[in-house]
């Protein structure tokens, strides 16, 4: 026969009526479609919520909600729902029929007893189950819901904060659906694997999570288990790690495998054999390999080892930058019903960068956790002041959480305020006086802004730095002016191919801004187990010096001996690090301002605490002063701390309560002298004393 054309619209404004209408439609299509001998149909159904396009020839789904997609394989029946006629119609339309003589006896007769001709059986009443749908999709309602799954899931996707590669996979795979390569996706997933290259924190668990659906949806695997994957642990010998993979093989699809320490072992035969056992031994699940976001050889190595075994899939994820991760805060303040005032942006931002430079920072994680404890000192802060419950986080609600200076402040205010530090201001401003001169010509190049900073602990280093980023900004020298802090272990990896990655992702975190690499020397030591990946950091971070220096400032701190060695052994370090600024101890009288200035700040001191504090840092001895384990500054606010502390308990103790945000607490002698006689304190001073003669 010739093309057979129906077109049917239905209309209504309840979602849930026009899917049964249309469900039940199809049903009676499929009738028709059977009792015509047709083997293949397209249905196009166009609604105002969504456009999907169904073809059973070639096994074909659209994803995108709002596209109309053509396909022309099958150009015999076309079925479409229609919304822009003016009254419902059903239109079966038959423009020639000339079936052939020779056919007429296999064409369906009612009456015929022949119990071979269209006999009902039990699988034309059965359920439709998953398979059904994954292979058929012969049911109509099930090729709407197939279809709305994946677009869920792709939303999902592609609402994740980077992770470009993985989505580019994911789109690939739906669009192979589309062309009608499912078949050939489910033989290619029986015998792939995955790899994963990823930071640790970066979430690996939901990247997994979201493919294990897709999947899924797709019909490409047929996941049966409800957690999306088991993980095999990366401390693991090889034998051990194998016998996991056997036991989560029985209950899971997906098995997730940590080769973050076997990086160094790759090339060995141990290695590959266990690869190739894999590959045998489980052709029934998905193996997904996860190794260390890396650049270079140690990389190219894993790869190859894995591709020898499996049709290998690689998904690259970079680490992220600190603007990602408030992308990803502001996500999660979404989810909790709060909204972040525009005001607000650069302070969470300060946040993150401050919460990144600590050691115990796991990407994702973390700032979740710092996000529900903004939310928790806010409310808290709320009900000390009697403020009404807010949904908004205002500036003021992050200030208090930032470890910085009043911004009211211009950064030379800041500077000048510093006690004890003449020689250092002139020092900068003489650098400053450098930098401004070649902006203002403009045929000058600017010259290299990196320093290093010399010193004992607690002698201001670290402060210094933070204001001269504020400075360098204020006078256009620095794009942002941001301070990243980070030590050098924080810069040197754990395995093979993972230093010169974390190294290049902290550089480009303070592009316009300080790096401030706290007891940078470490970088020149060697590793216990003699793997000097110390080494490849200062290398990597020397490029990018060299190469940014127009718009980046790194600093490298520490003692001043082992700065000295650091320098020797790398000749590249002096002539790209030009500036060196030295940072003295302390003398007692500049101890005892230190310590009042933070007692004045924020709380009311008796008339004799003052002399009482000058009477105890004149009494320090100069072996206490010279000696590494004197901080400085740092031993003066450890005092202030311990000094509040006992003025707490001695506010309790007379009063019977206990301390609030109203109360005024008053900073007396006696408190300093409780805190100044504690073990902490008097345990440090007698580790310096020296007595010679006689007893």
């Amino acid at each position: 026969c010739d093309p057979v054309h129906i077109r049917m619209e239905i209309k209504g404004e309840d979602r849930e009526e026009l899917e049964i209408s249309i469900a039940e439609f199809a049903e009676e299509l499929q009738e028709i479609i059977d009792l015509s001998g047709k083997s293949s149909f397209e249905i196009h159904k166009k609604t105002g919520y969504d456009n999907i396009h169904y073809s059973q020839t070639a096994d074909t789904f659209s994803y995108e909600p709002d596209k109309f997609v053509k396909n022309d394989t099958n150009d015999d029946l076309d079925y479409m729902f229609q919304d822009d006629a003016d009254d419902p119609e059903f239109i079966f339309e038959e423009d020639k029929c000339d079936p052939d003589p020779e056919d007429d006896d296999d064409e369906y007769d009612p009456d015929s007893e022949d119990e071979d001709d269209y006999e009902d059986d039990e699988d034309n009443d059965r359920e439709i189950t998953h398979e059904d749908y994954v292979h058929n999709m012969s049911d109509g309602d099930d090729y709407y819901a197939f279809s709305k799954r994946v677009t869920r899931i792709m939303d999902e996707i592609e609402s994740l904060i980077g992770a470009e590669s993985f989505k580019e996979v994911c789109r690939n795979l739906v669009k192979q659906c589309n062309m009608g390569y499912r078949d050939y996706l489910r033989s290619y997933f029986e015998r792939c694997a995955i790899c994963f290259s990823i930071s640790g924190g970066d979430g690996l668990s939901k990247y997994i999570e979201c493919l294990s659906k897709l999947l899924k949806a797709t019909g490409i695997m047929n996941i049966t288990s409800e957690e999306h994957s088991a993980e095999v642990k990366k401390n693991k010998s090889l034998a051990q790690m194998e016998e996991s993979m056997t036991a989560a093989g029985y209950m899971h699809d997906i098995v997730s495998l940590d080769l973050a320490f076997k990086m160094d072992i790759c090339d060995k035969e141990e290695f590959r054999t266990f690869i190739r056992n894999v590959s045998r031994n489980h052709p029934d699940r998905l193996p997904l390999f996860k190794i260390p976001y890396s650049e270079g050889l140690a990389k190219e190595r894993m790869i190859d080892v894995l591709s020898s075994a499996f049709p290998l899939i690689t998904i690259d994820i970079p680490p992220f930058s600190s603007e990602e991760y408030a992308q990803f805060a502001l996500m999660v303040f979404d989810a909790l019903g709060f909204t972040v005032e525009e005001e607000a942006m650069e302070e969470l931002l300060q946040l993150i960068i401050q919460c990144r430079g600590k050691d115990h920072f796991y990407g994702f994680n973390s700032v979740k956790q710092l996000v529900q404890d903004i939310i928790f000192k806010k409310n808290l802060m709320e009900v000390k002041e009697k403020e009404d419950m807010s949904l908004v986080i205002r500036e003021k609600d992050l200030l208090p959480m930032l470890e910085r200076y009043d911004t009211d402040n211009t950064g030379k205010e800041e500077l000048d305020d510093l006690i004890g530090i003449e020689e250092i201001k002139a020092r900068i401003d003489e650098i400053l006086v450098q930098l401004e001169l070649a902006k203002d010509l403009p045929a000058a190049e600017k010259p290299c802004m990196h320093m290093i900073f010399t010193g004992a602990p607690g002698t201001g280093k670290t402060t210094v730095a933070r204001i001269l980023g504020k400075i360098l900004k204020q006078k256009g020298l620095l794009s942002k002016g941001y301070f990243f802090e980070r030590t050098g272990r924080d810069l040197v990896g754990r395995y093979i191919g993972e230093t010169a990655p974390i190294t290049n992702a902290a550089c480009r975190d303070a592009y316009g801004s300080v790096l401030f690499i706290d007891e940078a020397y470490t970088l020149v030591r060697s590793g216990d187990d003699g793997k000097d990946f110390g080494k490849e950091a200062l290398e990597t971070l020397l490029t990018q010096m060299e190469n940014h220096k127009q718009d980046f400032l790194v600093i490298m701190a520490g003692y001043s001996e082992e700065m000295k060695r650091m320098i020797s052994y790398n000749p590249g370090l002096e002539s790209r690090i030009p500036h060196e600024i030295k940072f003295r101890n302390y003398t007692r009288e500049e101890l005892a301002q230190i310590y009042m200035r933070l007692a004045h700040k924020k709380y009311d001191c008796s008339d004799d605490l003052e002399e009482t504090v000058k009477k105890y840092f004149m009494s320090l001895s100069d072996e206490l002063l010279s000696s590494e384990n004197f901080a400085n500054a740092r031993y003066c606010r450890n005092l202030y701390e311990r000094t509040v502390s006992k003025a707490a308990m001695r506010y309790q103790a007379s009063t019977g309560e206990r301390l609030s945000g109203y109360t005024k607490l008053v900073i007396t002698a006696e408190d300093f002298e409780n805190a100044s006689t504690s073990d902490e304190f008097n345990q440090l001073q007698k580790k310096t004393q020296h007595f010679i003669g006689f007893v």
